[in-house]
């Protein structure tokens, strides 16, 4: 339900043109390095974020690479893993609107990706599962600096084999004003 509201919301975010006027007219580039979480009903990993954004006007531009790995040790506490590894990995390339001030950011971004799954059955077998996907992200950070900024990324897709959401605690490093 909460899902269904956040799509809806963001699609009209990036539809509806929303201007807002900034400090400066010029190009923005930065770095984000995330930790969190990766998850739905199958997946439920420790992940890492990665992202190349680059920013003319309001028009935001996004490179992202997210991935998790989750050891299933879980029978065998403390012994060495004998069973597949959960690993994830996703492949982004995002377009969206920003909206900044002097002290903060916020962006909704939409594009298109592709991610792949390695998810263990049993004890000695794992199911590989891929897909293309439209991935949806928003983020909001405080930016003290011209050069650094922390914040939360927010991030959701839709696919035909496994929907799943993340969210991570970022750092950003770029030319932000």
């Amino acid at each position: 339900m909460y899902r269904n509201i956040i799509v809806i919301l963001c699609l009209l975010f990036l539809s509806s043109g929303y201007t807002y006027s900034q400090d400066t007219n010029a190009d923005q580039f930065w770095v984000d390095v995330g930790f969190g979480y990766i998850g739905n009903n199958d997946i439920d990993v420790d992940g890492y974020s990665f992202r190349f954004s680059y920013m003319h006007d309001l028009g935001l531009f996004s490179i992202r690479w997210l991935t998790g790995k989750m050891e299933n040790s879980f029978l065998i506490p403390n012994a060495i893993n004998l069973f597949p590894e959960h690993n994830f990995q996703e492949y982004s390339l995002l377009y969206g609107k920003a909206l900044r001030t002097r002290i903060s950011y916020a962006s909704v971004s939409a594009g298109i990706g592709y991610f792949k799954l390695n998810k263990p059955i049993g004890y000695d077998k794992a199911e590989k599962v891929s897909s293309l996907i439209i991935p949806l992200n928003l983020q909001l950070f405080l930016v003290p600096t011209s050069v650094f900024a922390i914040g939360l990324d927010f991030n959701f897709n839709l696919n035909k084999v496994k929907s799943y959401y993340a969210a991570f605690l970022c750092l950003q490093i770029g030319l932000l004003r």
